[in-house]
């Protein structure tokens, strides 16, 4: 069987426009593979690999229109692939078989190689007819080629197709009366017929390759008179001067291949020439020399042919990538001369090809190390962001053929062309919930040993006021004292777009309230009684609340925002409820930020607490919370007991008693948020918010027996990360507690 023989260039690979994942991680299919003719059928040709890094996604490959191989999976878990030989080859009949292969996985990729076969002497050299004959004078002078018409073919390469010649008499014992020239076939008389009485005789004639292989044809001459005529297939050279011919090349296609920057061929080459003179003679030495004239110009000196041998060799490496090849690439023609040294020298010429392998030794190099890109968050799935370009500075397929893939950041947004560099965008933008992105960017060759390199394209979502205002409770209640003045109640909204401006008003047909004896008080008589600021949500009291008088305010409030497009599609209406007491103790379940007013005593016999514990504290900015890290409440509102600590986010617990601790949290549209309040090691409760297509705010509350010291804290609950959004004037997460009772109660 004959080596299979892999070349060091890999597949020239065609994208199929199929899928938007990326193609198999490793592909070891290479340009070009090397079979020997006589390779039987069912012979593993060469193994390749075709696979995915993580190994979790399966690639199943196919052989496309091809009787020649079959393709059979050896591991499919590894990705490793035979190709098998399906039917006998011959060089004669076939000596390269293109290859496709299909890879299908996340991307269906389309990879072309070639099968060249090479030769094995399997051809006898073959006679152009099976007997020859001729007539000779006889009084021919010794010396002179009388039979020139011995032609044979032999379709093998190399060795195998040179062919030697042999004589031998038939049923005589004349052996020498004519000889045979080895090389060229033309028979010379070698002795006198002077004194000869036979008048014919009868040769066999064999024809030797380099391999051994032999065939044979019959030689009869016919010996004339001095007055006979010649027939016309008689060959008579009385004067070798004027008779002699040029040499004649034995190859009739002279090539071979060449690595760059190597010294050495695949195959090495001989060039081998000869002609009709003498045998042995000074007429019948050649000498070679190599013209200076190539394809492309200026390489002949790169290379050396023996003068006595023929043999061609590489005297300077040839770097493939500073070729300027004007047809194929790496096809190089130089020009063989053969000089014989006769009375009047004559040669011949004959062209050889050179196909000069290229090595993947460039890596691709990008226009820029750094890009940037400014898109709005409205652009439309689809769009194009930007486009980056590599330059790779091999000089041929596959080597410099680059693919383009997108590694880090944003894979759910963006997806890059690994044919163009064009990245675009397949997933919603929001400026609300990434501002920014760095997409890390590999560019990669497709040689056998790939080459790569990176860059970054620092993409910034500009805001688009595309966010509704949000009350952050939609369902307000809050209690005051009759008599109490001034009274005020912050109802302010959150909207995310930076440039928002909202405006605040109460719907009185929307809204009323309720006397002491339960008469109803329509919405636009309440005006006189409260109001609330257009530009900061603040409601305040405009006289005196007098229980006996009046007991509730039901007010349905609107936020808008003004600088969108339309206002009436970005608003959000909220229900406070205000309750008129003789004499209560108020807590706001909307607005953590006033709990300093948490706890009030009544006259009704509540005893008041020697010491005040309450704190609140808030987020006021964005915060990216591993899972299991604590989260640290940077703004503090009220501290009263100095329990709170905004530099851990931790409450440790001043004085031993119950207390309630309230956990808020906002997430924006198309996100999750996952928070737990902790006691000590112990979870105690988990916040779980999950926004859809509208921003959501929850809130959980919790009560606690705590000992002095005990530590209560926030953390983003095991097994999730959370994303916490704040701004100095938009505050979304906040962290609250007092204590509800001490422990002596």
């Amino acid at each position: 069987m004959g080596e299979i023989k892999p070349l060091s260039c890999l597949v020239v690979a065609a994208l199929l426009s199929v899928g938007t994942g990326l193609p198999p991680d490793v592909v070891t299919l290479r340009h070009s593979y090397v079979a020997a003719e006589d390779t039987p059928p069912g012979s593993v040709l060469f193994i390749f690999t075709a696979r995915y890094n993580d190994n979790h996604r399966a690639v199943t490959v196919t052989a496309e229109y091809n009787r020649y191989i079959i393709v059979q999976s050896i591991t499919p878990s590894q990705g490793v692939w035979n190709v098998i030989l399906n039917r006998t080859l011959d060089r004669e009949d076939v000596d390269r078989i293109p290859l496709t292969f299909t890879l299908y996985g996340d991307f269906v990729l389309e990879v072309h190689s070639m099968l060249l076969v090479t030769d094995v002497n399997d051809n006898p050299p073959k006679f152009d007819r099976s007997v020859y004959t001729a007539d000779v004078n006889k009084n021919t002078s010794v010396g002179t080629i009388v039979f020139n018409d011995i032609h044979t073919t032999d379709p093998d390469t190399g060795t195998g197709g040179v062919v030697f010649y042999q004589m031998v008499p038939v049923g005589s014992d004349t052996h020498d009366i004519f000889v045979i020239n080895s090389t060229s076939g033309s028979v010379i008389l070698n002795q006198s017929l002077d004194f000869q009485t036979t008048n014919s005789f009868h040769y066999l004639v064999t024809a030797t390759d380099g391999g051994g292989l032999r065939s044979h044809a019959d030689l009869y001459f016919a010996i004339l008179g001095v007055k006979n005529t010649l027939p016309s297939y008689t060959v008579l050279a009385q004067n070798s001067t004027t008779m002699d011919r040029p040499p004649v090349f034995r190859r009739i296609k002279c090539e071979t291949m060449l690595p760059e920057n190597g010294l050495s061929f695949y195959q090495p080459l001989r060039l081998e020439a000869t002609h009709g003179d003498k045998p042995q003679s000074y007429y019948d030495r050649i000498t070679y020399s190599l013209s200076s004239s190539s394809s492309p110009p200026g390489l002949a000196g790169h290379f050396h042919v023996d003068p006595f041998t023929g043999d061609l060799t590489v005297v300077q490496a040839l770097d493939f990538d500073n070729i300027a090849f004007s047809g194929q690439p790496g096809v190089i023609t130089l020009t063989v001369v053969a000089k014989d040294h006769g009375p009047v020298s004559l040669s011949s010429t004959k062209d050889i090809t050179v196909t000069l392998v290229d090595i993947n030794d460039h890596t691709p190099q990008f226009q820029a190390m750094e890009y940037v890109a400014d898109v709005p968050e409205d652009i439309s799935i689809g769009s194009k962001l930007i486009a980056v370009h590599a330059q790779d500075g091999d000089g041929g397929a596959p080597n410099n053929h680059v693919f383009y893939f997108l590694e880090t950041g944003g894979l759910d947004q963006f997806a890059i062309d690994h044919v163009t560099g064009i990245i675009t965008v397949v997933g919603k933008l929001d400026h609300e919930s990434v501002a920014n992105y760095s997409l890390r960017i590999m560019a990669r060759d497709q040689g056998a040993d790939p080459r790569y390199s990176y860059c970054t394209v620092h993409v910034t979502v500009s805001d688009v006021n595309d966010e509704p205002p949000r009350f952050r409770e939609k369902h307000v209640t809050t209690e005051v004292s009759d008599g109490a003045f001034p009274f005020t109640f912050n109802m302010s909204a959150v909207d995310l777009d930076l440039n928002s401006h909202l405006k605040y008003s109460i719907l009185w047909n929307d809204s009323y309230g309720v006397f002491a004896s339960l008469d109803i008080i329509r919405g636009g008589d309440l005006a006189q009684w409260l109001d609330i600021e257009s530009e900061h949500g603040m409601i305040y009291q405009k006289r005196v609340f007098n229980s006996s008088h009046l007991t509730r305010f039901v007010l349905t409030l609107l936020v808008q925002d003004v600088n969108a497009p339309d206002p009436n599609l970005q608003q959000d209406t909220a229900i406070l409820r205000i309750n008129v007491r003789e004499t209560i103790r108020t807590r706001r379940s909307a607005d953590v930020s006033d709990i300093s007013n948490t706890l009030h005593i009544s006259n009704k016999g509540w005893k008041k607490w020697d010491t005040a514990v309450a704190f609140s504290a808030g987020l006021t900015h964005f915060l990216k919370v591993k899972e299991a890290q604590r989260v640290v409440y940077n703004k503090v509102f009220i501290n009263d007991g100095s329990g709170y600590s905004n530099t851990t986010g931790t409450f440790t617990c001043p004085q031993s008693g119950k207390y309630v601790f309230e956990v808020h949290t906002f997430a924006p549209r198309n996100s999750s948020v996952w928070l737990s309040l902790y006691h000590q090691v112990t979870r105690v409760t988990t916040l779980k918010v999950h926004a859809g297509k509208d921003s959501k705010a929850e809130s959980v509350t919790a009560v606690l027996q705590l000992l002095q010291g005990d530590e209560v804290y926030v953390m983003s609950s095991p097994g999730h990360s959370s994303r916490l959004f704040g701004a100095p004037d938009a505050i979304l997460n906040t962290f609250s507690g007092y204590l509800l009772s001490p422990a002596s109660e």
